[in-house]
C-alpha cells in the first residue's frame, strides 16, 4: 500500500516537473521566436532589432494612465464576456461556462507551487506581450495576432478560457496599435491577471 502511494506520489511529481519545464519552454520560445525571425531572416542588425522591438519610453505619467485606462478597458470587457455568456445560458437553457476547468488549472499550480507560480507570472505575461503585441501586430495585424493567442490558451481544456483570450487579446492588440506602449499593455495586461488570481483565490 504505501508503495503505491509513493509510486503515485512520484508520478505527480515528474508530471508537474514535466509542465513546468514546457511551460519554461513556452515562454523561451516566445521570446526566440521574434529575435530568430529579424535576425536570421530579416537579417537586421542587433540594433536595428532592440529599436524595433522596443517601443521608445513615452514618460511616466502616459506610461502609467495608459496602462491603468487599459486595465480599465480589459475588466469591462471580461463583465460583458460574463454578461452575454449569463444571457446566453438564461436564453438557451444551456451551461455555457467551463471556467471552472480554468479555476481546476490554476488552483492546481498555486497549490503544488505557489511561489513559482506568481513569480513565472510576469515573465510569462512580459513573453506574451513581447511576441503577440510588440512583434505580430505590426507584422500580421491585429486580427490574426489575436486569433493565434486565444488558440493558444486551448490548455485550460475551456472554450470560454479561449474566447475570453480572442476578445481580450483583441482589446491587447488594438490597443497596442494605437498606442504603440510595450510597457502599458505588459503593466495592463499583469494587472488584470492579478486581479483575476486575487479573486480565485478569495473565492
Amino acid at each position: 500500500m504505501l508503495f503505491f502511494y509513493f509510486s503515485e506520489l512520484l508520478f505527480a511529481m515528474a508530471l508537474e516537473m514535466f509542465l513546468i519545464l514546457l511551460f519554461e519552454l513556452q515562454i523561451v520560445i516566445m521570446l526566440i521566436i521574434p529575435l530568430f525571425y529579424l535576425r536570421l531572416v530579416k537579417r537586421m542588425s542587433w540594433g536595428k532589432i532592440k529599436k524595433n522591438l522596443l517601443p521608445k519610453y513615452q514618460g511616466h505619467k502616459k506610461e502609467i494612465l495608459g496602462s491603468l485606462k487599459l486595465l480599465g478597458a480589459l475588466l469591462l470587457t471580461f463583465i460583458l464576456i460574463m454578461v452575454a455568456v449569463g444571457v446566453a445560458e438564461n436564453v438557451f437553457g444551456v451551461g455555457l461556462n467551463d471556467l471552472a476547468k480554468v479555476d481546476n488549472t490554476v488552483g492546481h499550480e498555486l497549490a503544488f507551487n505557489a511561489v513559482y507560480f506568481l513569480l513565472t507570472l510576469p515573465v510569462a505575461v512580459f513573453a506574451e506581450e513581447f511576441l503577440f503585441r510588440v512583434f505580430l501586430v505590426p507584422r500580421v495585424g491585429v486580427a490574426i495576432s489575436t486569433i493565434i493567442f486565444g488558440v493558444l490558451h486551448f490548455g485550460y481544456g475551456s472554450w470560454l478560457e479561449i474566447l475570453g483570450a480572442l476578445v481580450l487579446g483583441l482589446v491587447l492588440a488594438y490597443w497596442f496599435k494605437k498606442h504603440k506602449s510595450f510597457l502599458q499593455n505588459f503593466m495592463g495586461h499583469i494587472m488584470y491577471n492579478a486581479i483575476a488570481i486575487a479573486i480565485y483565490a478569495l473565492a
